[in-house]
């Protein structure tokens, strides 16, 4: 990944970019969304490329060659049916990367919503420049919402990613479309999704060993009917993320 940028030697993005293991790599790594992932799934920029290829409009708009509902998104995101994660993100990272924050003061290129001028003494050691930044910007700073998150990317990320919630709403949403028919309970099992098999106290097993059949019948019927729930809201959320990614925005819901 090369930064055309000559202000930066390597991009920056706001949330971890993958990992692919052929460059130095800057970034705390995320927690995996899943045991076992490699490193460059472990990134939101991963899943929005895996959510907008399930995205309908956006498919067929690449078999038309650009041609279609997404026609604009096209242009900027291309063919993603095309090749692998790796080849489209080497050509297409900087969509989600930040720009420039430091530019030389003769660049007059680049512009800021907000800035300052400083005027650096080249002659100074250069831990003693960037402890005098430091200490400047803390000051001017100081009444700045540095906590929260913000993006001036083409393409930002919507809100703070859970990597293992947009991990397992994906997974059962493709188990649905493989085994369309089954119920919604079953399917849960099938995804692996965890629900409280607890009841009032007991589990359903506890309550056989009661021998309280009565009582088994009522827990189980619960916890199906929290399977039922469970899983359906995980195809509520993907199919919210999946449509929207096709409206360039990842990820992104307007409810539960």
């Amino acid at each position: 990944m090369k930064n055309k940028e000559k202000n930066l030697t390597q991009p920056y993005f706001v949330y971890a970019p993958p990992d692919f293991g052929d460059v130095p790599y800057h970034y705390r790594a995320p927690k995996p969304p899943y045991a076992g992932a490699e490193s460059w799934k472990c990134s939101v920029y991963y899943y929005w490329w895996l959510y907008l290829k399930r995205n309908d409009d956006y498919r067929l708009t690449c078999e038309e060659g650009g041609n279609g509902a997404c026609a604009e998104l096209y242009r900027k995101f291309g063919d993603i049916h095309e090749g692998d994660f790796k080849t489209w993100w080497n050509k297409h990272w900087e969509l989600f990367a930040e720009p420039v924050a430091v530019v030389a003061h003769t660049d007059q290129r680049q512009g800021f919503d907000s800035a300052i001028t400083l005027r650096i003494d080249l002659k100074a050691k250069r831990n003693r420049v960037l402890d005098d930044i430091r200490f400047i910007l803390a000051d001017i700073q100081a009444d700045l919402d540095q906590e929260r998150v913000t993006s001036d990317a083409h393409y930002p990320v919507e809100t703070n990613p859970m990597l293992s919630s947009i991990h397992q709403h994906l997974v059962v949403w493709d188990m649905k479309k493989i085994n369309e028919w089954v119920d919604d309970a079953v399917l849960a099992d099938i995804a692996d999704i965890r629900v409280n098999h607890v009841v009032d106290g007991s589990t359903a097993e506890q309550a056989r060993v009661r021998l309280n059949d009565r009582e088994a019948a009522r827990i189980t019927s619960e916890v199906k009917r929290r399977k039922v729930q469970a899983a359906q809201r995980h195809l509520r959320v993907a199919e919210q993320y999946i449509q929207n990614a096709g409206l360039g925005r990842f990820p992104y819901r307007s409810g539960r």
